[in-house]
């Protein structure tokens, strides 16, 4: 078949090769199209018997409708089940975080006492920028220009 393939695209102009697949292509097409069709209305059909199914038995319906109760009961249960465990997971961190922050604001409590004490024992009394941890006299130097940074440069002597 291949070699048959092969003598035709020798021997067939190119507009007939063209014509062949394009038809060849449009075939194809219009056959899928029609399984589509069909395969839509076979679905349509069954749906439609189903429903006369179900008009002319209340007790199937009442059978399925129960089911599908129990069913979305039971998907309900387990979605409240695992939002009870992450409520209780992301509520107990968060208590822990609540209990560092207390520490921490503790800490910090004692620790500006700390330096108001020293400060007033030092006779330097701490400003409230060195209380938030800024300035300079938060390090114990005086403020002003730094010494290191504005230190004059050797002025250049004499050369031989």
């Amino acid at each position: 078949m291949t070699a048959a393939r092969e003598l035709l695209k020798r021997v067939l102009p190119e507009g007939t090769i063209a014509w062949y697949r394009r038809r060849r292509a449009l075939r194809n097409w219009l056959r899928e199209v029609a399984h589509e069709l069909y395969d839509r209305q076979a679905k349509l059909q069954v749906e439609e018997l189903e429903g006369r199914l179900l008009a002319r038995r209340p007790d199937i319906t009442a059978r399925l409708t129960k089911d599908l109760l129990s069913r979305m009961d039971l998907v309900l249960q387990e979605l409240d089940r695992k939002l009870e465990g992450l409520r209780a997971r992301h509520g107990s961190e968060l208590r822990a975080l609540g209990e560092q922050v207390d520490a921490l604001r503790e800490e910090l409590r004692a620790l500006r006492e700390e330096v108001a004490a020293l400060g007033e024992r030092t006779g330097l009394l701490p400003t409230s920028v060195a209380l938030r941890g800024g300035g300079p006299t938060a390090r114990g130097a005086p403020p002003g220009p730094d010494p290191a940074r504005s230190a004059p440069e050797a002025a250049p002597g004499p050369s031989d």
